[in-house]
């Protein structure tokens, strides 16, 4: 996915999971990060490069994520 990809938010799964569709290819992406369920309501847009979003599917953030064992 391209950093200037815009995404319009469908869903609020819960406090971390966001559904969202592109404008451009019509593909629907799952977001996931702390809080977004309480940062976008349904109908708004956010940028693919958000700093809030820890993961997505189907694209890489060029982030870990997650939890790292030791």
């Amino acid at each position: 996915m391209s950093k200037e990809m815009i995404l319009q938010v469908e869903r609020v799964v819960g406090s971390n999971i966001v559904l969202a569709r592109s404008h451009q290819n019509t593909k629907e992406y799952v977001l996931i990060g702390k809080g977004l369920g309480f940062a976008f309501k349904v109908e708004s847009t956010v940028q693919a490069d958000d700093p809030r979003i820890e993961k997505g599917s189907g694209w890489k953030t060029g982030r870990s994520g997650g939890r790292r064992r030791s």
